[in-house]
């Protein structure tokens, strides 16, 4: 007989993090703010947990403050594309960066994205690398395909597909970009 996941109860999930925050906890409030940032529904479309980006935007500036590094990307996301803030490029890089140096690949990743839509596709190709570096599947699709049509590097066909094929093999990688890294 195979057991189905519990789903979870959302107002205990939420007080219990709220009580987290109130006590301090940073990781309580970074959870707490990626939970609330978006908001939950449920499959009939219910809504389950209240979005409120704002206050999601607050947790993670507290959460950063005090000491959580994996609240930094998220917080770089925030300012990026402004939500529950307005928008800050530069603030975004900055997070981003410190995400980084935590070794998060995916604000590696979406820092590689800002520099591209800044037309600064050599620092892009790098960031991209630094990410691919990280195992990260689809940043190694993205460096694949600076290879192969010679975005701020080189163009070099071995090297594309090599960055295609460590994509292929990735564990960390969405469906899309590895069905791209299969053509």
């Amino acid at each position: 007989m195979v057991r189905q996941a519990r789903k979870p109860n959302w107002d205990r999930v939420i007080a219990g993090l709220r009580r987290g925050v109130a006590a301090g906890n940073v990781q309580a409030m970074t959870e707490l703010a990626i939970t609330i940032n978006d908001g939950i529904r449920g499959p009939n479309g219910r809504v389950l947990v209240r979005r409120n980006a704002p206050y999601a935007f607050r947790l993670l500036r507290r959460a950063v403050e005090g000491g959580d590094e994996n609240a930094a990307g998220s917080l770089g996301y925030a300012y990026n594309v402004g939500q529950g803030t307005k928008r800050n490029v530069a603030q975004a890089i900055c997070w981003y960066r410190r995400a980084a140096r935590s070794g998060d690949s995916g604000a590696t990743s979406n820092l590689a994205t800002v520099y591209r839509d800044a037309g600064k596709s050599d620092l892009a190709f790098q960031w991209w690398k630094r990410a691919a570096d990280m195992r990260d599947g689809d940043a190694a699709v993205d460096v694949g395909y600076c290879y192969q049509y010679g975005i701020g590097t080189r163009k070099n066909t071995a090297n594309a597909k090599r960055m295609f094929r460590r994509a292929i093999v990735s564990k960390d990688i969405s469906r899309y970009p590895r069905c791209s890294a299969h053509r």
